[in-house]
């Protein structure tokens, strides 16, 4: 595998999705564009080419055709229970969005996830490593030079590996949460292109009371800016919901023992 960025080729136009796998593991493959931006301001031009499934019309294109089969299975499975009985109530067109914000983002969210977990486990190895080589250091001469010497080469490597782990989990959770954020809004931009006057002639329900109010563009923009940005950073933070009480757990296991030792008690 060779870490090649294209500079003399100019294969470095085509970004991520060209670049090889040491290139996105290290990111070499910006290198030619910050090289360009010392030169002179950038442009339009010397963007990247986006990947076909990176396109937005693509995306919401993709999102608009989820979330349809989405309400088409729950319709039909309302209409079956009604049919055996049930008299069930429609179910929270939110809850059918985010279903299908879900699916659309399965296999990213399956990939974050993946990266979130393998961080947070090498997260305890820095700190073993670290009491080795202190010990080591410590005993002086009681202790083999090539005990120390493979404690800090364990320690710069696993330090390594969690910084390329990291870097990777935060760059495809970014992608996500901006794809995701970026299918929202294109699909309510279709969306209000359908409704009549534009979202005007629209009667929504307030949260307050049972009072309804037109939609109106004021509407439209609020849920293309500020819901849309809130989604946005829910998508950046929804593995903290199950990593955050698992490196809680991790830590104490790591220093709690230590810690009471060292204090007799």
């Amino acid at each position: 595998l060779k870490l090649s960025n294209g500079s003399k080729d100019g294969s470095w136009k085509e970004g991520e999705s060209k670049a090889t796998i040491p290139s996105r593991l290290f990111f070499s493959y910006v290198s030619p564009l910050l090289n360009l931006a010392l030169k002179r301001t950038l442009t339009e031009d010397d963007a990247f080419s986006l990947a076909e499934n990176y396109r937005m019309e693509k995306s919401v294109e993709s999102l608009a055709e989820v979330y349809d089969r989405v309400r088409r299975k729950a319709l039909k499975k309302i209409e079956l229970e009604r049919k055996e009985g049930g008299d069930k109530v429609k179910k929270s067109q939110s809850i059918l969005l985010l279903k299908a914000l879900v699916k659309q983002q399965s296999g990213m969210l399956i990939l974050t996830g993946f990266l979130r977990l393998l961080n947070t486990a090498i997260q305890a190895f820095p700190a073993i490593l670290v009491a080795r080589l202190l010990r080591s250091i410590e005993a002086g001469n009681n202790v083999p030079v090539s005990r120390a010497i493979s404690a800090a080469i364990m320690l710069v490597s696993v330090l390594t590996l969690k910084m390329v782990t990291e870097n990777q989990f935060f760059h495809n959770v970014v992608n996500m949460s901006t794809k995701t954020r970026g299918s929202l809004e294109g699909l309510i931009f279709d969306k209000s292109l359908r409704l009549p006057e534009g979202g005007a002639g629209v009667m929504t329900k307030q949260r307050s009371n049972d009072e309804k109010k037109a939609l109106g563009s004021g509407g439209v923009l609020n849920l293309l800016q500020t819901d849309a940005t809130i989604i946005e950073s829910a998508a950046m933070q929804v593995h903290t919901i199950w990593d955050g009480p698992l490196q809680v757990s991790t830590l104490i296991d790591c220093y709690t023992p230590s810690f009471l030792l060292e204090n007799d008690i």
